[in-house]
């Protein structure tokens, strides 16, 4: 991670997967998530709960008008909260 960037975030290509629901064979569209954090800036919980809600909104789209706003002010609340601790940089 190369500063002033404290993350990275890879999103991998949509892809079908065939499973098996209820001895069903069905297919669902598939997409990877991966995330690297700088623990100096940000925690490993908040990047946790970040990729939880990453996962939500990608799952739920309509929630990116609705509370995407509201989840990283929330996420820079806790970011500064952390600098002052003395814990980030």
């Amino acid at each position: 991670i190369n500063q002033p960037n404290s993350s990275i975030l890879g999103v991998g290509t949509i892809e079908e997967k065939v499973y098996l629901d209820k001895g069903e064979v069905k297919s669902k569209k598939v997409m990877y998530l991966s995330s690297t954090f700088d623990h100096r800036v940000i925690d490993g919980s908040l990047g946790a709960e970040y990729m939880q809600y990453m996962k939500r909104l990608i799952e739920e789209p309509y929630l990116m008008m609705v509370k995407g706003k509201l989840f990283l002010q929330k996420c820079n609340r806790r970011v500064r909260r952390y600098r002052k601790s003395g814990n980030g940089i």
